[in-house]
């Protein structure tokens, strides 16, 4: 009877043992990083700005649209949250510089898009050499430019007027119905929370009469735009093309950075996360934010997982929060999960490689911090 244990337990054992063999863990083998910029200064100089309001506009420090060093500092933080991370799930090597060459980076050319890029690198590869590749400054960048994505084309304002009205008494201090339009108060929103994100306070913040909940209800105003999804086809299929590419090991026309590269990151505006997650059906909410609103330093994170010869494809959208923004406080960003999607390449001569995201992307409310 005790042979007959024995040899039963070793029996299990070795069944095990071949079903380990045979299941190995998924393995990260590629991920896209399409990021906002930080925090940035409004784009029209103040003198302009203080045509809306009664007091000055505060000091940034830096030309219009540029990026701040606050919101620099911030996107170094949101680099090394990725560097740990990806350094953890076995994509980058633990140590050193040898993954410089094994990340790509291409930057709409914008100075706030560029500077963000380099930031980020400086958190992911701390002290290495890098490089980001970004079109000629001034000319609309095919992949990443917003050039002539209106955000309104009608003026209904249901629903919209009590956030209209608190944005009216925080610029002019005085409470009356506002008659601005929604493109020129969806402007002026952001440039709001552009202050509250860049660690302003007291009187440089709203004039002193922004609270975090007021500014909460005027983003609304910024929100009330409807997401075009036409703006991120061409987008898309780039990012799907590398995606392939990482796949299947063969360089493949159309993708973004050659076949080797493990980390893609790309640098651009709100309007490409918009464009792109409502063009997939993708959605997120975070806190003190409106619903589906790519904040600064915010990304959208596409993963690539290799398992038992197959692939799966995850996405996420990653940001830190207003607080951490607000406070210029590290620690870990919110993560909220997206979905996951089978990713299937197909060799087809004489043709070449195309790749097949079924079921793209499965929504899922899952949210970790």
């Amino acid at each position: 009877m005790k042979k007959n244990q024995t040899f039963l337990s070793f029996f299990l054992l070795a069944a095990y043992g071949i079903a380990q063999k045979e299941s190995p863990q998924p393995k990260l083998q590629y991920a896209v990083i399409l990021t906002r910029h930080g925090v940035r200064a409004p784009l029209a100089p103040n003198r302009w700005l203080h045509f809306y309001s009664v007091g000055s506009w505060p000091s940034w420090g830096v030309l219009p649209g540029h990026l701040t060093p606050h919101g620099r500092q911030m996107m170094k933080l949101m680099g090394a949250y990725y560097g740990e991370t990806f350094r953890a799930e076995g994509l980058l090597a633990r140590n050193g510089c040898e993954d410089s060459g094994r990340i790509y980076v291409w930057s709409d050319s914008d100075q706030r898009t560029t500077e963000s890029a380099r930031a980020l690198l400086e958190g992911i590869i701390p002290g290495c050499r890098y490089a980001v590749h970004s079109g000629r400054p001034g000319i609309p960048d095919p992949l990443l430019s917003t050039q002539g994505t209106a955000r309104f084309r009608s003026e209904d304002r249901s629903g919209l007027q009590p956030a209209l009205d608190k944005l009216h008494f925080v610029l002019k201090g005085a409470r009356a119905r506002s008659n601005l339009s929604l493109r020129t108060a969806a402007t002026l929103a952001e440039n709001l929370m552009l202050e509250y994100a860049n660690g302003f306070e007291g009187n440089e913040l709203g004039w002193g009469r922004l609270s975090q909940e007021d500014l909460q209800e005027i983003l609304t105003l910024r929100a009330a735009q409807p997401r075009k999804a036409e703006y991120a086809r061409n987008l898309w299929l780039r990012i799907q093309t590398s995606l392939c590419q990482a796949a299947t090991g063969e360089s493949i026309d159309g993708s973004i950075g050659p076949k080797n590269t493990a980390l893609l990151i790309l640098s651009g505006h709100d309007k490409n996360l918009e464009s792109l997650a409502a063009l997939l059906g993708l959605n997120w909410q975070l806190a003190s934010y409106p619903k589906n609103y790519a904040s600064p330093g915010g990304a959208l994170v596409f993963t690539l997982w290799r398992q038992d010869g197959r692939f799966r494809l995850r996405s996420q959208y990653i940001a830190q929060s207003l607080e951490q923004l607000h406070n210029g406080s590290g620690g870990t960003p919110v993560v909220i999960d997206l979905g996951s999607s089978d990713f299937t390449p197909i060799t087809r001569p004489p043709h070449g490689h195309f790749c097949v995201a079924t079921s793209l992307l499965v929504t899922s409310s899952k949210r970790r911090r």
